[in-house]
């Protein structure tokens, strides 16, 4: 839902589920939900009240996330805003662009990773509205039901009733609204936020699909991680992730196990994708790798289009045995790999799709028009 407060010039998009309440001219009252906004007369400003914190923009780009018995957070885009907490009235924080604070009832709010992609913007309504319009959603059910019967099916989960699925266990992230209304995703927010997949499969080939939907901060390390396989001691373990450094910034990488050599603990071989995924963040991405070790190469799609094909040095099976999902906490001389944003779905097949079929998802399951 988008609303425009004429008074402060202010366009405010709020995304279900939500319960909110206009107070005034200049007020909007959030008890739960997601808003962002965006107010262009600071004179007159836009006061958001949530059951932690009262924020006061100074004619800015920011969020709010209301938790409505936990906590508030509060991020700022551009410009400035003035948030003070509920329990400690007397106290008031400044925030500047790039900041993020989140309250909770403690005496001091506690600074959190600034998550633009966890909101709806303005620019997005027309295409989602569109897409619905279009009845998307009804073709992205079909679709994944209709890959759920496929014989190479290793796992399958939209993320709507994790608690018996014996395959998945969940450890932190919430779900949240996904890329349609009334279905859901995960939220990783914070760095042990992660999910266990627990597979124990050989193959020679495998197909990884996902929508996720990424933050302008990618990572708070080099990696941020899609799919990692248990601990790196097995030749044939897996590991899909998206670069944040090392000249790679935003691109997809795959690394696959590939026993000890000379001289080192273990010989990773690695490919990367061609094109970065910066142009895609703060909106749903879809990301898929096929992995075929007969013809020693792996491939890469960003939304439904072909990337690129990556040639392997030798023929090795996949190993996808117990993983996380999320988040990565490696051994103990590693840094944890970090996911920072949504993931709607997850697909796994023990045969290699073609670009055709990858496509095909893509276009049935989008939820823009």
């Amino acid at each position: 839902m988008e609303l425009f407060f004429r008074k402060s010039d202010a366009t405010v998009v709020i995304e279900a589920p939500a319960r909110f309440r206009i107070e005034d001219a200049k007020t909007l009252r959030m008890e739960s939900g997601r808003l962002s906004a965006v107010v262009r007369n600071g004179k007159q400003g836009l006061r958001v009240l949530t059951p932690h914190t009262e924020v006061l923009d100074l004619g800015t780009r920011f969020a709010v996330d209301a938790t409505q018995t936990s906590r508030s957070e509060v991020h700022v885009f551009e410009g400035k805003v003035q948030a003070g907490s509920v329990a400690h009235a007397s106290q008031s924080h400044l925030l500047e662009a790039s900041g993020a604070l989140r309250f909770d009832g403690a005496p001091q709010p506690m600074p959190c990773d600034l998550r633009e992609a966890a909101f709806v913007q303005s620019e997005e309504l027309i295409p989602l509205a569109a897409a619905l319009r279009a009845r998307q959603d009804e073709r992205a059910t079909q679709a994944f039901k209709r890959l759920q019967a496929d014989p190479a099916l290793l796992a399958a989960t939209n993320f709507e009733k994790t608690e018996n699925d014996k395959l998945l266990t969940v450890n932190g992230p919430r779900r949240v609204q996904g890329r349609f209304p009334g279905r859901h995703a995960l939220d990783f927010v914070d760095s042990n936020d992660h999910v266990k997949l627990n597979l124990n499969v050989r193959v020679p080939k495998f197909t990884f699909m996902t929508w996720v939907r990424l933050n302008s901060e990618l990572t708070a390390s080099d990696y941020s991680s899609l799919y990692h396989t248990d601990g790196w001691h097995t030749p044939g373990q897996v590991h899909w992730m998206i670069r944040s450094g090392g000249g790679f910034l935003g691109r997809m990488r795959f690394a696959i196990h590939g026993g000890p050599v000379e001289g080192a603990r273990n010989a990773a071989l690695w490919a990367v994708s061609r094109d970065t995924l910066l142009d895609k963040l703060k909106r749903w991405t879809h990301l898929a790798l096929v992995y075929d070790s007969e013809a020693r190469q792996v491939t890469f799609y960003i939304d439904g289009r072909f990337d690129s094909v990556v040639a392997m040095p030798k023929s090795l099976p996949a190993v996808l045995g117990p993983a996380e999902i999320g988040n990565w906490d490696p051994l103990p001389d590693r840094e944890r790999r970090r996911l920072c944003g949504r993931m709607d779905e997850l697909l796994v097949f023990s045969r290699a799709f073609s670009a055709t079929e990858v496509h095909t998802y893509y276009q049935e399951s989008s939820p823009y028009q």
